[in-house]
């Protein structure tokens, strides 16, 4: 999904739309508003663009079947019930890019009763505002996982690269 300079998606936009797989939210969307993907139960990896700043509430509620999430480098907000999801048993990790994330208000945020992590960069406002909202327990940091500098054709690069949608 692309969107124009500072693109909203809506309230319930593609609310229960069960045919959705993975959600890719491009360059563009600043907003995703108030279940704007709730009930979309096949919904299976969600990859947020650097553009997004802010993850209104119940916004990917009701995901049976998510396993993945990864959050770009903009976001500033998530909000109550966000990635809420009882029954969701696959979810095995949610990585948020952004270092700047100052709203987050409780542990409603990410609910899912299976064993996931949430990646952030240690010390960044993100880490602390994950912590203060009750995830600490699932706090991991990228450096533990992946390297902090690779060489790419001659060239150093670090992190996640949301136009790809992997590591590099």
């Amino acid at each position: 999904i692309e969107g124009g300079n500072n693109a909203v998606i809506g309230y319930h936009a593609f609310k229960s739309c069960t045919s959705l797989g993975n959600v890719t939210i491009g360059n563009g969307v600043k907003i995703i508003g108030e279940g704007a993907f709730g009930g979309c139960y096949g919904i299976v990896n969600i990859v947020i663009g650097d553009t997004v700043t802010s993850i209104e509430q119940y916004a990917f509620s009701g995901l049976s079947y998510v396993k993945e999430i990864r959050i770009g480098k903009g976001i500033t907000s998530i909000a109550t019930g966000c990635f809420y999801a009882y029954y969701v048993k696959n979810l095995r990790a949610v990585q948020i890019q952004g270092k700047e994330l100052t709203y987050m208000p409780d542990t409603s945020c990410i609910s899912a009763p299976s064993n996931y992590s949430i990646y952030c960069y240690e010390g960044s406002n993100t880490h602390k505002t994950v912590v203060n909202a009750g995830y600490g327990y699932r706090v991991k940091f990228f450096k533990d996982i992946y390297p902090t500098n690779i060489i790419v054709n001659g060239t150093a690069v670090n992190g996640f690269d949301a136009s790809n949608r992997e590591y590099v």
